[in-house]
């Protein structure tokens, strides 16, 4: 009787397949097949070995690992804003806010400084000549 020898499971052979894109234009990926020579009576035993069976399927894959940096600057422009300009400009931004508050402030108390010397400069006072009559 032909194919007493075999075991009831032969060892399984895996190969890797290449797949191409539509018209062969590229590659895209590979798929890994494995075969498996089982005798008639293995499977009547054993329904895990028929075909299709002997595997589970693919194995979901957890979410990847990504640095908090990691995005599309242009759906997120705060975070661009931090990740990008604070982190590496967080003392030249600090110190640019601060002169500039410095800037305002001194620009107020003179313009302040100014506008009250030009009151007492040019302040109406009576001339001799006018009577002020006061009620």
């Amino acid at each position: 009787v032909p194919g007493e020898d075999l075991p009831e499971t032969s060892s399984t052979s895996k190969y890797w397949f290449t797949c191409r894109g539509p018209k062969g234009a590229g590659r895209v990926g590979d798929v890994q097949l494995s075969f498996e020579a089982v005798r008639k009576e293995a499977l009547k035993v054993n329904l895990k070995l028929e075909a299709g069976k002997g595997r589970e399927g693919p194995q979901e894959m957890n979410p990847p690992v990504r640095p908090e940096s990691s995005f599309f600057f242009l759906t997120s422009p705060y975070k661009a804003a931090v990740h990008i300009l604070w982190k590496n400009y967080k003392w030249w931004i600090l110190t640019f806010l601060c002169i500039l508050l410095l800037a305002l402030v001194l620009y107020i108390f003179i313009r302040a400084f100014i506008q009250i010397q030009a009151e007492n400069i040019f302040e109406t006072s009576p001339s001799p000549n006018v009577v002020v009559n006061v009620a």
